[in-house]
């Protein structure tokens, strides 16, 4: 529940009798991924960004740019000519593995500015080592051991910031979806499988 303060504040009400601040943002509806909307072709979306240097592969057309300052691709995935997801792959390298770390936390603040509050948050250890040192996290993503993915949903696009390792290399990612067309990714997926089968 939500209330108004006197001074025009907006607050969040707990079930436990609490309060917090609620974000000043509103939620934007977003229905795409940059200036590209959902079911567009590879053509239509490379009109939709005319400066960029694309790189096309199947099923996929993808360009270097930047986003808060980090260095990024840029990634359109397509299936059957429809754009149905997007995706940020930030690129950005680090001699520390725990500014990934911080810049997570500075992607999810901005997605929050223009979203709102997350429909979940959350995070996952498979092994503790590096749990109680927070300057070691970093090194606990790379390994695998740590994980975190932040998820927004409307009624047209799921938004997922996700940070994951694996062998000592740590993958932040900002992916946009189009829910309506996942069951025409996932049923091409399957076909794409059972003919290899």
């Amino acid at each position: 529940m939500f209330a108004i303060t006197d001074d025009g504040k907006r607050v969040e009400l707990k079930s436990d009798g609490t309060w917090v601040f609620a974000s000043a943002a509103a939620p934007v509806a977003n229905s795409g991924f940059r200036k590209a909307r959902w079911g567009m072709s590879p053509a239509q979306v490379q009109q939709s960004e005319p400066g960029a240097n694309w790189e096309i592969q199947e099923n996929l057309c993808l360009f270097e740019s930047r986003l808060a300052d980090l260095s990024c691709l840029v990634a359109y995935i397509f299936v059957g000519d429809q754009l149905c997801r997007g995706k940020y792959i930030i690129t950005e390298e680090y001699a520390n593995d725990t500014n990934y770390i911080y810049t997570q936390e500075q992607l999810k603040e901005m997605l929050i500015k223009k979203y709102g509050k997350p429909d979940t948050d959350n995070e996952y250890w498979l092994d503790d080592l590096y749990r109680d040192k927070p300057t070691e996290w970093g090194m606990a993503v790379g390994r695998g051991d740590l994980s975190r993915f932040t998820f927004w949903r409307s009624p047209d696009t799921d938004i997922c910031l996700s940070l994951q390792g694996e062998n000592f290399v740590c993958n932040l990612t900002i992916e946009y979806a189009s829910p309506q067309l996942a069951g025409i990714e996932n049923a091409q997926k399957e076909a794409d499988t059972l003919d290899l089968l």
